[in-house]
Order: structure tokens, then sequence, then C-alpha cells
């Protein structure tokens, strides 16, 4: 069964603007030629006509130029909207640039953009999907506040902004590190984090600024622990 929404509505009205026409011009392409044909197109349009038929709907588009793609495809980044506001309003955002930057973050992952997911053989459900979305967010808001902190500190040992994104991708390791090892194998821990800082001596980054960097990380990482307890 087709159920039109306000939401479907808006987006007619949308598609009629684009096209610059007026509600009655589009009655008469549609070949609605009674004085009421405005007033159809008005009920249509703010959502007051309940079940238009497909039929109907088709001949709004036409008329307008569009296509039923172009109408699902708007419905669906509306949708998408919804969802994420939906599930932004789960987490705690910091405020500021970094809410911004993290709201932007959790969208394109959503999106299977910049974070793609991991396939898998059968579909992920909808509350997966949300449940995996949320977890993102969370880790974030955490990392964000780390890359904050080696931001600073790379400012201040001032490597070159070129150098930027390599100490970061290193403090971004060391996170990781320390979420799977650290209260479980102090030993894998601390191997793995020389292993890290090896590595990025290896590219090309100065040793003394990798280890500022991990001492900052850890140092970070222990009070979200310590807050996340709380």
């Amino acid at each position: 069964m087709f159920i039109f929404t306000k939401e479907m509505a808006a987006i007619l009205r949308q598609i009629r603007e684009k096209a610059g026409l007026s509600q009655r011009e589009v009655a008469l392409r549609m070949g609605i030629k009674s004085k009421s044909g405005r007033s159809f197109i008005a009920q249509l349009e703010s959502g007051r006509i309940k079940n238009p038929t497909l039929r109907t709907i088709f001949d709004y588009l036409h008329t307008c130029g569009a296509s039923f793609r172009e109408f699902f495809a708007k419905l669906e980044t509306i949708d998408f909207q919804t969802k994420h506001k939906q599930l932004i309003a789960k987490v705690n955002l910091p405020e500021g640039k970094a809410k911004k930057k993290i709201e932007r973050d959790v969208a394109w992952f959503e999106a299977g953009i910049k974070y793609p997911r991991k396939i898998t053989q059968k579909p992920l459900s909808t509350e997966k999907q949300e449940e995996m979305s949320v977890e993102f967010a969370k880790y974030r808001i955490k990392i964000e506040k780390i890359e904050s902190e080696v931001h600073k500190l790379l400012c201040d040992f001032a490597p070159g902004t070129f150098y930027f994104p390599f100490y970061k991708d290193c403090a971004r390791a060391f996170y990781s590190a320390l979420v799977k090892y650290y209260g479980k194998a102090p030993k894998k821990l601390d191997q793995k984090l020389t292993e890290i800082v090896k590595l990025g001596v290896k590219n090309g980054l100065k040793e003394n600024i990798l280890l500022k960097i991990k001492e900052k990380v850890i140092s970070v990482f222990k009070s979200q622990v310590g807050t996340d307890k709380n």
C-alpha cells in the first residue's frame, strides 16, 4: 500500500518551485481545468490529500519535469537527516567546532563514505546499524579529545603542518592499542605501543615527538576510563 506522507508532499512543492511553476499552471498541465484545480494542488502539496494515486504523483512529477527517481532520492535524503538527528540526540556531543566535526564524521559513517563498514554475509538490521553508529559517535567524541590535545602538542614542537596528519594517525593507533590491551595484557600493550613508535620513526617521524604523543594519549585515555567508570 502506498502511504503518502507530509514529507512527500513537501518534496512535491519543492520540485514545483524549482520548475518555476505555479499551482494553477501545474493543475492545468495535469488536465485539471476546473476552478478547484489550484485548490487540489495546494491540498496535495500540504499533505491534506491522504491517499493520492501513484498516477496522480506521476502526472505531477512529469508536469514539473521530474521523475520518481528524483522524488525518492529527495525522500531518502530527508529520511537520512531525520535518523541522523535522532542518533545524535542519543550522545553527548561537545560544543564548538568539535561538535560539527563529529556530526560530519558520524554522518559519513552512517552513509559508509569515509568509514566503510566491514562486509557481512547477512544484511545488518536497522537496530544493529543504529547501535554501530552510536558506538562510532562515542568513539569519535573520545578520539576528538585526544586529537585536540595532540594538535596542541604538535603546535608546541612545530614539526611542520605537513606531518600533523601522520602524527595524528599514530595517536589513533596508540588509542586503539590502549582500547584493546589496557588492563588486559600489559606486556602486549607495551609491545604494541613500541611498535607504533618504531614504525613512525621508520616513516620519517621524530621519536621524541612520538613519545610525547604516546604519553599524552595514555594520559587522556586513563582520564576517559575513569570518567566511564564513574
